[in-house]
């Protein structure tokens, strides 16, 4: 788990519209770092390139699809995600946590005169 965002994730089980019983997962107890306020960060998984950003107090993932056109999920408490999706959150979080701790330490220091 990524030490500057943490969640938890509850099992959810819902009613599709054609009546079939589906599994997902609910993000719960969302919880990120303030002082990662301006982070913006890229990363490859799995042949793609992802942005990871945190700005206005919302976390969003974007990439480009085969079309060029960019999609942008905003991560935020209640979201449901399938399990690919969660297990795709983690990597991404994970392969973040270094450059997070560098933006804060960055961005916590005082300035050098």
């Amino acid at each position: 788990m990524n030490k500057f965002v943490s969640y938890e994730i509850k099992p959810y089980v819902y009613i599709s519209n054609e009546g079939d019983v589906e599994k997902c997962n609910e993000l719960v107890n969302l919880n990120i770092n303030e002082k990662l306020e301006g982070y913006i960060e890229q990363v490859i998984l799995y042949d793609n390139c992802y942005t990871v950003k945190y700005i206005d107090e919302v976390l969003k993932i974007e990439w480009e699809t085969t079309t060029d056109t960019v999609v942008s999920y905003t991560i935020e408490e209640g979201i449901l995600l399938d399990s690919l999706a969660v297990k795709q959150l983690e990597e991404l979080l994970s392969q973040c946590e270094e450059s997070m701790e560098e933006y804060i330490i960055n961005h916590t220091q005082p300035v050098q005169e």
